[in-house]
């Protein structure tokens, strides 16, 4: 799914872990790094469809029926913020169903296949339980409630970096659950995601997406 507009940031998602885009916005919108996920089969060494780069995984993560379906596993595709021109807002976005997991995570981290609370530099948290937590300058930011509802399972969950304010951002369900300058700045060289104690067939990551905005 190409992007066309800005307000499109702010909209919740609501389609299948599909059409992964890193895309550049000054003003209009380049698709960077696309994948729609077609197919089925491991995830690990799977080029994505658009860009050239090639994804990391475990051994749990597999493509099928549309989306990613996930029994503990952790993936991510080089992203390196600091190689785009003009100092942009990044942002990652998927789709989350973390039904039969212990909890899934989607954001930036430091290597691809590492677990999140070792590599991890922003992310947000969901469980199944309906609480969610974000991870923001070493370490985890108070639980909350997760706000509006899922759709065909789906939590829409964005997590934002300025790299020329410094500020982090999180959206779930199209609501601003967290907002802040950190005081370190992160090492981001990934985008991805870390199921963990997933049941495979019950966890999906669905229309995952990694922007870049060069407005702050």
């Amino acid at each position: 799914m190409a992007l066309t507009s800005l307000a499109s940031w702010d909209q919740p998602r609501t389609t299948e872990l599909d059409n992964f885009q890193v895309a550049t916005i000054s003003p209009a919108v380049d698709v960077l790094i696309a994948d729609t996920f077609a197919g089925n089969g491991p995830l690990h060494g799977r080029s994505a469809e658009v860009g050239s780069v090639t994804w990391s995984a475990q051994n749990g993560a597999v493509t099928y029926g549309g989306w990613v379906l996930d029994s503990a596993a952790i993936a991510g595709v080089p992203f390196d913020p600091t190689a785009l021109p003009g100092r942009p807002t990044v942002a990652v976005a998927a789709g989350v169903d973390p039904y039969a997991s212990v909890a899934v995570s989607v954001g930036f981290s430091s290597q691809a296949a590492t677990a999140y609370q070792v590599a991890g530099q922003l992310f947000v948290r969901l469980k199944p339980d309906g609480t969610y937590a974000v991870f923001a300058d070493g370490s985890l930011q108070p639980l909350g409630t997760i706000p509006g509802s899922a759709v065909n399972g789906f939590h829409q969950v964005e997590v934002r970096y300025g790299t020329a304010t410094g500020m982090g951002t999180v959206r779930i369900n199209g609501t601003a659950v967290f907002s802040q300058a950190l005081t370190s700045v992160p090492d981001i060289q990934y985008a991805g995601f870390h199921v963990a104690g997933g049941s495979y067939g019950g966890t999906k990551i669905d229309d995952f997406r990694v922007l870049a905005n060069t407005a702050p």
